[in-house]
Order: structure tokens, then sequence, then C-alpha cells
């Protein structure tokens, strides 16, 4: 992990941005460790029916509701949405159920910094710890979106650690249509298709230590929908070839 000082990331215009959903026995911790690397923390509760929302302003975030769940993507966007009116230029964006280290946010904001790259992702070992059946899923989603995006770098393209540069990435493709997991794979397909850098840096995660916070990835519908963004831009690009 960077050495770099709380003070160094506190005074850049950095915010947090945590989309959650039923997280309530975590995001306090996430909030509260979240918030010594940048100036504010926003929680977007997507629609939680226990105390998630209230867990979070305890631990000091700025929290956004939705009135009902819309999807991570949606959530997302509703903090880019804010953390624009609010002047933010990077935004760091991690999980509330504990799977990523706060810790590690200096060095992805050092990696955004050295590259310039309008897209940081923090990229997870694929062995160790991560459960069997996720880092199969991670390693097959990750093969199809090198072959179809271009990026050959990527070695984790599930991962939800990253620093965005609201800057540098077009207002459009923080519009995406994706509402849910799937937007994170079509704002990295947006990016290849306008041919703009995304860098990655090395993160651990931790697995299991909430464990009465549940994934909210459903295999089906989520892996069905991850598969349509794949093949919607194959085949756009496809098309774009054959007019040129």
């Amino acid at each position: 992990m960077s050495d770099t000082s709380t003070r160094h990331s506190l005074a850049a215009p950095v915010a947090a941005l945590i989309p959650a959903y039923r997280a309530a026995p975590s995001v306090f911790d996430v909030v509260h460790a979240t918030a010594r690397h940048v100036r504010q923390v926003i929680v977007v509760d997507d629609g939680s029916k226990d105390d998630t929302a209230r867990r979070a302003a305890e631990a000091g975030a700025t929290v956004l509701p939705h009135a009902r769940n819309l999807g991570k993507g949606a959530a997302l966007k509703s903090g880019f949405a804010y953390c624009r009116a609010q002047g933010y230029r990077l935004v760091v964006t991690l999980d509330a159920d504990g799977q990523h280290e706060p810790a590690f946010i200096p060095e992805l904001l050092d990696c955004q910094r050295r590259t310039a790259a309008p897209l940081v992702i923090g990229s997870r070992r694929l062995a160790g710890d991560m459960p069997p059946l996720r880092r199969f899923g991670n390693r097959f989603s990750s093969f199809w979106l090198k072959l179809v995006s271009g990026y050959r770098h990527l070695g984790d393209s599930q991962s939800g650690f990253r620093v965005y540069d609201l800057q540098a990435i077009p207002p459009d493709v923080l519009l995406s249509p994706g509402t849910g997991f799937e937007y994170e794979y079509q704002v990295i397909l947006a990016l290849a298709r306008r041919n703009l850098p995304i860098a990655t840096a090395e993160i651990s995660t931790v697995y299991g230590r909430y464990p009465d916070v549940a994934s909210n990835f459903r295999a089906g519908k989520d892996t069905a929908r991850i598969i349509a963004t794949y093949l919607a831009h194959a085949l756009a690009k496809r098309r774009g070839g054959r007019k040129t």
C-alpha cells in the first residue's frame, strides 16, 4: 500500500461514491475508513429497507436516497451527477459490503495522477481468498471484455473499486443506459470506442468479513445483461468496420 499521506489525499478535490443496498452491517465501517482518504463520502442508498441510510449518515456520509431499488448502475449515475454538481473531478467508487480496502485509495489515486487515465480500475488478485465460483466468473468475463474492448491489460473486469476522472470522461459515457452491474462494463466499452486509456492498480480484497451482507449480483439476470452488453458492442464495432 502507498505511503501517501492522508493530508495529501484530503487536499485534492476527491470524493468517494459508495452505492449501497441492504448494507447496514458493513456501511458504517466502510464510510469511516474511506473518509480518511477523501474530502467527502457519498452513499447512494438504493432503496434499502434496513438501516443502511442511517448507519451511513452516522458515519458521516452524505446520503442520497433512492425511493426504490434501481440497481448499481442507477446508483452510480445518481452519485456522479451529485459529484459533478459539487465540483469534484476525481471520484473513487467502492462497494459497501467491506470487500474493498479503503486503505488502497491512495494507491489508486497515485496511479491516476501518474497516468492521467480517465479511469483507473483496482485489479484484484484472482486467487487466494477469492471464492472459486467468483474467480471463474471474473476470469470468464475478463476474457471476453479483453476480446471485445481491445484492453488486453484488464485482468479484473468486475472490480467496482475505481477512480473516475469526471473531466476526462465524456459526460455521455457516464450516462450509459445500464442500471445494473452491466453499467460498469458499458463505461469501459464506451471508453474503448473513444480510444481513451484505462489504467489498473493491484489491490487486495477481503471476502466474508460481513457474512450478513449478501451479494446483490444475480447470477442469471445480471450475467445475461453483461453478455448482451458485449454483444451490442461487438455488433456496433462490426457495423462500423463495414462502413469504413
